[in-house]
């Protein structure tokens, strides 16, 4: 799976359905961003969409290959972070993790 639709699954795991609204606040991606990348997960077969109440709302949520595939995802996940925590200290950690807020921070009061 590319890594820039891990959030996306990983979200929609923990959270069930969501409104594309909502995904996209929750991983603070522009609408036409998140719809590009929703259809291309659609393509793939790896989310569902469908209709909320309101002909404008549209619910995501995993495909049942998807959420079979899950596990096997999860742990190449932890697999990768481990390789790339190897070595680091809390303390090197506790400094990059400051450092990373502080840079989301100024990104997203950027003007």
């Amino acid at each position: 799976m590319p890594k820039i639709l891990r959030g996306h699954i990983l979200c929609l795991h923990y959270r069930n359905s969501l409104t594309q609204v909502q995904l996209s606040n929750y991983l603070n991606v522009e609408a036409p961003t998140i719809t590009r990348t929703l259809t291309r997960l659609e393509e793939m077969g790896w989310i569902i969409r469908s209709e909320g109440d309101d002909k404008r709302e549209r619910y995501v949520s995993l495909s049942p290959a998807a959420i079979e595939r899950f596990p096997q995802w999860l742990q190449a996940a932890r697999d990768l972070e481990a390789v790339a925590l190897r070595d680091l200290d809390e303390n090197e950690l506790a400094v990059f993790n400051r450092v990373l807020k502080k840079m989301t921070e100024n990104l997203n009061t950027q003007a």
